[in-house]
């Protein structure tokens, strides 16, 4: 390829495909964020607005694959992403009137059984069967397992069966508890309800699964096309270092008088275009190979701006894999690091410990009357809870070395490299007295009237030849975690002596 036609393919060619790519990456990631905040909302109004923004997305999607004449393949997989995104949305808009439904029956069956407290005269036995109806109606809204809901069900027969019959069939009393029971467990009741709404829950996780895997799919396909992008440019890069090679061995046959201008022109032409095509070739090598972030050759022509768009595009590639990565290690409610990104922090600090012969601790950390809390408060009350415990816990460790990561519902897990026992009793005390310095209220614990925390903590001095392990650690943190709830909670129990093997 002569250098005139192959700065033609890069112009008309090349550089616009890198831009299309860029384009329907964007766009791929945005309708990515879309499907899964739409598989989330809990209301229609959220639904709709998200529905018209992966509309939106799509239309742009299929705007750029018609202007820029994109392969048949892409435009059936758009087509079809389409059909599977307006499935999902119809399972979405399902699932919330399902769960509104539900919600608001609940509510009308809380209303019957206080006002049949009120106004009939049931005697104890009566009244604590209508109230063991009443915890297990609560239960049926939060259970998200099927097998657990048979339960309720099974619990909820055997206890009003009985009471019916006993009950004369046309009294009053008899008549409440077929209406509770009508409630939980008719076609209609609080029961059917739940189990239709988590199967819909699971059919639309289904989908949002498919679509992403469909979206994984058309970014896999965007990728490769690039990547013989790429394979094209360093190949008749190549090709034009192997045509000025020959042209000097020409220039060289011509004779004396012809030799230093033709000596010039090929230093001019090395200089200005070949040094520069290897220097972009070298750079996409490394960029591939080691991650390189940025591309750059200098000048101001085609090829710079071949560098940049290379350069853009490998850093948005970057970003996006640091992104995903992030997502896999951060908890989404607190935004602190989840339970993975603890094991694998875990995992570094023990070998650099064994490594140093340093002191290591380990924290496990339980909110007190957390349940109550949720239960009374609501769900969103709680959630608002752990976000600021967490985050106070976080700030309040101090070192850039420490991690609090969310362990799992309403536990957190603190890593302490290289401190002992005396300096892991200090932080696990600061730590227990900045969360009750939050002032949370908590009118529902028996322990304090603000929200607090117990602690336990396990200390191991490492060297090369400790075998103490991960879970170790946690089994030890964690007795004395159950140590300081036994205890009282709202405090510490510290654990520093490696246990005797069995």
């Amino acid at each position: 390829m002569e250098v005139g036609s192959y700065f033609t393919h890069i112009t008309n060619k090349t550089i616009p495909d890198i831009s299309r790519s860029y384009q329907l990456n964007n766009q791929i990631e945005k309708l990515l964020t879309s499907t899964v905040t739409l598989s989330n909302v809990q209301n229609d109004s959220a639904r709709r607005l998200m529905n018209i923004e992966v509309q939106n997305t799509l239309s742009d999607l299929n705007h750029i694959i018609f202007t820029n004449q994109t392969d048949e393949f892409l435009t059936k997989q758009i087509y079809v992403l389409a059909q599977e995104l307006e499935e999902l949305d119809v399972l979405v808009a399902k699932r919330i009137s399902i769960e509104k439904l539900l919600a608001e029956k609940q509510s009308l069956f809380i209303e019957y059984v206080q006002s049949s407290f009120i106004f009939h005269e049931l005697n104890e036995d009566n009244q604590a069967m209508l109230f063991d109806a009443l915890l297990l109606a609560s239960e049926i809204k939060q259970e998200t397992r099927l097998h657990k809901l048979r339960r309720i069900e099974t619990q909820i027969t055997s206890k009003l069966d009985p009471v019916l019959e006993q009950l004369e069939e046309k009294s009053k009393h008899a008549e409440v508890f077929r209406t509770v029971k009508h409630r939980l467990l008719s076609e209609q009741g609080l029961l059917n309800l739940r189990i239709e709404s988590l199967r819909i829950i699971g059919r639309a996780k289904g989908r949002g699964s498919f679509v992403r895997n469909l979206l994984a799919d058309v970014a896999r396909d965007l990728e490769y096309q690039a990547t013989l992008s790429n394979d094209a440019i360093i190949q008749s890069s190549n090709s034009i270092a192997r045509g000025t090679e020959k042209q000097t061995y020409y220039a060289l046959a011509v004779g004396a008088i012809c030799t230093v201008l033709a000596l010039a022109i090929i230093y001019f032409i090395y200089r200005r275009i070949v040094v520069r095509l290897i220097q972009l070739k070298r750079q996409v090598d490394e960029a591939t190979i080691n991650q390189q972030t940025e591309i750059v050759v200098s000048g101001n022509d085609e090829i710079a701006w071949l560098a940049k768009a290379f350069s853009t595009y490998v850093k948005r590639v970057n970003e996006q894999e640091s992104a995903l990565l992030n997502m896999t290690l951060s908890d989404p409610l607190t935004g602190i690091p989840n339970r993975r990104a603890f094991e694998k922090y875990m995992d570094s600090t023990l070998a650099q410990a064994r490594r140093h012969g340093w002191y290591l601790s380990v924290m496990l950390i339980d909110v007190d009357s957390f349940k109550p809390y949720n239960d009374h408060y609501g769900h969103p009350e709680g959630d608002a809870c752990l976000r600021l415990v967490a985050n106070q816990l976080s700030q309040s460790l101090g070192r850039n070395s420490d991690l609090c990561a969310r362990y799992g519902g309403e536990e957190f897990v603190c890593i302490l490299p290289s401190t002992d026992a005396e300096g892991a009793k200090y932080k696990a005390e600061l730590l227990r007295q900045a969360v009750e310095d939050l002032a949370i209220e908590h009118d529902f614990s028996n322990v304090s009237a603000v929200v607090t925390v117990s602690i336990g903590v396990a200390t191991f001095k490492l060297d090369a030849k400790s075998d103490v392990e991960k879970s170790v650690f946690l089994a030890c943190a964690d007795k004395k975690l159950y140590e300081a709830k036994e205890g009282g909670r709202n405090r510490c129990a510290y654990y520093s002596k490696l246990p005797e093997k069995e």
